[in-house]
């Protein structure tokens, strides 16, 4: 199971700062990448242990805050028994 929020805040109030994937049953995060809405990636870890902060989006692409506004992602996970898993979807990021 991969849980995503549907939106975080990056605003260093230490709630909901980091944009990164709950699992459970996950053995690792092979990727882990985020588009702005014109497609670039602005976002992107491989090869992480699943539940790390250490590897979250802190909304930010090339130092730069990035603005309020609907990102899209993409993960793909290996579960407990080495199965590839797929998902994607959409966060919102709020300043």
């Amino acid at each position: 199971t991969i849980f995503i929020p549907t939106a975080f805040s990056p605003n260093n109030d230490n709630l909901n700062d980091l944009f990164y994937p709950i699992t459970r049953g996950v053995k690792s995060i092979k990727k882990f990448i985020i588009y702005n809405r014109q497609g670039k990636v602005v976002y992107e870890a491989l090869n992480f242990p699943p539940n790390n902060k250490l590897y979250g989006w802190d909304g930010r692409f090339k130092g730069a805050l990035q603005e309020t506004d609907t990102y899209v992602y993409t993960i793909e996970a290996i579960n407990e028994i080495g199965e590839n898993y797929f998902k994607k979807g959409n966060v919102l990021l709020v300043r």
